[in-house]
């Protein structure tokens, strides 16, 4: 879960970090990394395959659109079992 706390409406949030990682012995395709709701945005470095044992950054920011609790998900997509992976993202608008 990634908890941005409080930010100002319309102003953006310093970026909070997700290293995605490959501990298998198998290339991984990377089909879709998406930040949902309003919200939230993501930047990544993942590229189309991640290669065993490689590494991967996802930043995501927050930029609230109105006030009160903002909630939203990271979807991470790709050809591994146990795709996809979801990760809860909250913060407040004030």
């Amino acid at each position: 879960k990634l908890d941005f706390g409080e930010a100002a409406v319309d102003s953006d949030s310093p970026a909070q970090t997700v290293t995605l990682s490959n501990p298998t012995k198998s290339n991984i395709t990377m089909e879709q990394i998406i930040a949902s709701g309003i919200d939230f945005t993501e930047k990544n470095d993942c590229g189309k395959v991640l290669a065993p044992g490689a590494q991967c950054t996802i930043q995501v920011f927050f930029k609230p659109m109105i006030p009160g609790l903002r909630i939203g998900n990271l979807d991470v997509m790709g050809s591994d079992p146990a795709s996809p992976h979801f990760i809860p993202l909250t913060g407040t608008g004030k």
